[in-house]
């Protein structure tokens, strides 16, 4: 560890990182300390200020608290800074909440909303007619990849978008909750829809 001390100054460098501003006043009739890690010296002085003497030290420990004063101030400058959220408001609230209800349904379907739209009424269709000739496209093709019957895919299809249509409802209930509770308190209603966020991801299979 190298050193260098100038009471005068109210400095401190210790490996090279200067601090100011420290109380030194305690280091009478001393210029100057200078460690280099196994050796050192310190620069003496009169009460006029100059120079009287150079005197070769083997131990920095006279100066620890020289050394204290620069950890301290280190350990503020060092710190690291908080920042406070700003307290949210109604329409911060409301914006939240609705961006992050829309974002559960991004999650979900992406940007393939009007495909999973267009299978489902393909898929109805096809049952309301009692499954009669040969099945749609979006059922065909989904039959394929999962490996059942064009029926049973069909089924699967429906049931899917059911389900998905009973999650929106929800989705959009706790939405609408949450706002109005925002009129009032919006932290309250933040901390509401965070609840009822993490309820629907998990009913729905996704983080």
């Amino acid at each position: 560890m190298k050193v260098v001390i100038i009471p005068s100054d109210s400095t401190v460098s210790v490996n090279g990182r200067t601090i100011g501003g420290l109380d030194l006043t305690w280091m009478v009739g001393v210029h100057a300390v200078v460690w280099n890690g196994a050796s050192g010296e310190v620069q003496m002085v009169d009460r006029d200020g100059r120079i009287t003497a150079n005197v070769p030290i083997e131990s920095i420990e006279d100066y620890q608290g020289a050394l204290d004063a620069w950890q301290a101030a280190a350990s503020i400058l060092d710190a690291p800074v908080v920042v406070q959220p700003e307290p949210a408001t109604t329409g911060s609230a409301q914006a939240e909440i609705d961006s992050r209800a829309g974002q559960i349904t991004r999650d979900v379907v992406g940007d393939l909303a009007e495909e999973y739209r267009h299978a489902e009424s393909e898929a109805k269709d096809w049952a309301a007619a009692g499954y009669a000739g040969d099945a749609p496209d979006s059922v065909a093709s989904w039959a394929v990849v999962s490996a059942q019957s064009d029926r049973q895919a069909c089924d699967g299809i429906i049931a899917l978008a059911l389900a998905w249509r009973a999650a929106l409802a929800q989705i959009r209930a706790a939405r609408l909750r949450c706002k109005a509770v925002a009129v009032s308190d919006p932290a309250a209603a933040l901390a509401q829809w965070g609840e009822a966020e993490t309820e629907i991801r998990a009913q729905l299979g996704i983080s």
